[in-house]
């Protein structure tokens, strides 16, 4: 029986959809707080895109056993939510119980927790092909030489964001009028940005230069007038500008806000598809039993954890394997040396690492014009870099600096630092992993040579998610040689 949900036009539709499905699910999301630490400090965070993410998980894993066990989500949620399981008491749907809500709680829990929650945007997609969302903010008007559609930051590392720009303000940069061609001195235009401040005026061919004199005029390398409240400019130069040569205008205007440059907001989707990993665990009675008499171990509810973790594990090292290559393949880098120059106090010196990791990040700013709204700066350290990080005396609560997050992951090289910018609305940044369902099958009898085996169980776990990169610019890194 297939789930009827609403058509997402925006990350922020399955956000309110996700919250929602928390909220109406409640009590099982409590209950599951008691049983996994980590799921607590979850739900305890109040952080809206992780609770919806949660909440979204849940209802496709939900959608998956309705397709199984052929009963209505709602049956399925009502039996969760009042706990009844198969640590419990029977339950009135068929074979739910292998389904226990101790391992949707495991598997519910899984992506908030993740490191890669913590450094790049993750989307949950509502069917095996989905749509992930990412926004652009561009201008509508041309201004100078921002062009109309130029976004805020740059698109690229040799053109200059709006931003950058000063869109927001009165002066009009380099303003296109004409051309040259070699032979003509004379050129008119009109000029977009009016009125026009007197004696603010400079008009160049690259080489030339002519200026207003505060009353119509223009002097210096030509001359001509200017009509400031029209904008109508007539200009000579005293030789011809080269063949194409641009003719441009740097000017200020009046702006008391009848007249000012508008953004407007892009919400671009790309379409993506899940791809699927499967993990299989098989343990014999003897074991199930001798575990659980010596050790009060239940080795499927172990199973279970280890499978969900390897695969947590997994996801993270697709993102970081990702992440490492777009800044490994980038040119936003730096090279730090252990060793400390000759008379250079080692304790001292230590600490340029810390330095060598904010220039990265400068050079991420730089090259997207501007620190997005609400985003966060991470590190993630290798092995031995972890080690000359955390021996720096600049680690502070886990931050450099106050604004730089730092993290230790054995699954990057050992001598790299990855340093890179989050997002916190989950539309903005430089990758998105976008997952689908994480499923933990029921405990079955195994197949040995076409025969099913009595006291040979099997377990299995399924994962289907897709990795997005959506602009590389937002990663760079640090080696340690």
């Amino acid at each position: 029986m297939l789930m009827t949900r609403p058509v997402f036009n925006s990350y922020e539709d399955k956000v309110e959809y996700g919250l929602r499905v928390v909220e109406e699910n409640l009590p099982f999301f409590e209950g599951l707080a008691e049983i996994h630490p980590r799921f607590k400090r979850v739900l305890e965070s109040k952080d809206r895109y992780k609770l919806a993410l949660l909440g979204f998980i849940f209802d496709n894993t939900v959608g998956r056993m309705s397709e199984v066990l052929r009963e209505s989500p709602e049956s399925i949620k009502k039996i969760l939510v009042e706990g009844r399981s198969v640590l419990s008491e029977a339950t009135s749907v068929n074979d739910i119980a292998g389904y226990d809500a101790n391992y949707l709680g495991v598997v519910s829990f899984l992506f908030p927790t993740t490191l890669a929650s913590e450094i790049v945007n993750i989307q949950p997609l509502e069917g095996p092909t989905g749509v992930i969302f990412y926004k652009r903010y561009i201008t509508e008007q041309a201004k100078g030489k921002v062009a109309a559609g130029t976004e805020l930051t740059r698109s690229d590392q040799t053109s200059r964001g709006a931003a950058e720009q000063g869109i927001a303000g009165d002066l009009v940069v380099d303003e296109k009028i004409g051309t040259g061609d070699g032979i003509n001195t004379s050129f008119n235009g009109t000029l977009a940005w009016t009125p026009v401040v007197p004696s603010t005026v400079t008009i160049t061919d690259g080489t030339q230069i002519i200026t207003d004199d505060g009353n119509g005029g223009l002097t210096g390398d030509g001359s001509g007038t200017i009509n400031y409240e029209t904008g109508a400019v007539a200009v000579t130069f005293n030789t011809a500008p080269a063949n194409g040569a641009n003719i441009t205008v740097t000017y200020r205007y009046e702006n008391h806000g009848n007249k000012f440059m508008t953004v407007k907001m892009k919400l671009e989707k790309k379409t993506v598809s899940a791809q699927s990993r499967i993990l299989g665990f098989q343990w014999e009675a003897e074991a199930q039993q001798d575990l659980l008499a010596y050790h009060q171990i239940a080795i499927e509810d172990d199973v279970a954890t280890t499978l969900v973790e390897e695969v947590a594990t997994e996801i993270d090292s697709h993102v970081l394997s990702d992440l490492y290559a777009l800044a490994n393949a980038g040119v936003y880098k730096e090279i730090w040396d252990s060793a400390p120059p000759a008379g250079t106090d080692p304790v001292l010196y230590r600490q340029t690492i810390a330095f060598a990791i904010r220039k990265v990040y400068t050079k991420i700013i730089d090259a997207i014009g501007r620190k997005p709204a609400n985003s966060t700066a991470f590190a993630v350290c290798g092995a031995d870099a972890w080690h000359y990080v955390q021996t720096s005396g600049k680690l502070e609560n886990g931050k450099l600096g106050g604004d730089i997050n730092v993290y230790y992951s054995p699954l990057v090289p050992a001598n790299s630092i990855i340093v890179g910018l989050k997002g916190n609305d989950a539309v903005t940044g430089g990758y998105v992993y976008a997952p689908y369902r994480l499923e933990v099958s029921p405990a079955v009898p195994a197949v040995v040579n076409g025969q099913t085996h009595p006291f040979l169980y099997v377990k299995g776990i399924l994962s289907r998610d897709a990795f997005v990169v959506v602009n590389p610019k937002f990663y760079g890194l640090v080696t340690v040689t």
